[in-house]
């Protein structure tokens, strides 16, 4: 086996996966939702971000971004727009998507929503590694450059004093 060959095979099994991950939308859909409205938003939110997180942390840097547009496109229309984020993962993911500024004044009116309510914990260290994410993209926006999108979660998250929790 030559490695053009060995690249094929990796080649075509990223492409499996990617369309495995891509076509699981149903099936995390078939999780029951509560009975809770506020508990049902969380619930989508969680699963439209793993599902986003998941594509792009298994696609390669040198590969243009997979298109989800449609996804980001339900969770900037549906759950940002109506709850809160007892958990800082979906946001810190959602943060990520958000291109354009009306996605990102979604999320800022997300965190704002968030930081009212007096159960949930304190959300300024997840702020500010949204914000230097942010920078990040912004910094990239011009370029011809694939940004990766792992290390910029990377260098955004260990550019603080402390990790934060997203759980």
């Amino acid at each position: 086996m030559t490695i053009y060959d060995s690249v094929l095979i990796a080649l075509a099994e990223h492409t499996a996966c990617e369309s495995d991950l891509c076509d699981s939308q149903p099936a995390f859909r078939a999780i029951p939702s509560a009975s809770d409205p506020e508990a049902a938003f969380a619930i989508e939110l969680y699963q439209m971000a793993t599902q986003i997180y998941l594509v792009r942390a298994s696609q390669s840097p040198w590969e243009p971004p997979a298109n989800l547009d449609a996804l980001v496109e339900a969770a900037f229309a549906g759950p940002v727009q109506s709850c809160t984020c007892e958990h800082f993962f979906p946001l810190l993911i959602l943060a990520c998507e958000a291109q354009r500024d009306e996605q990102r004044i979604g999320i800022i009116n997300l965190i704002e929503r968030t930081q009212r309510d007096v159960r949930i914990r304190s959300i300024q260290a997840v702020k500010n590694t949204i914000q230097s994410i942010w920078v990040q993209q912004d910094l990239h926006k011009d370029d011809d450059v694939l940004v990766d999108y792992l290390g910029t979660l990377s260098s955004a998250i260990s550019s603080s004093n402390t990790v934060p929790s997203f759980a």
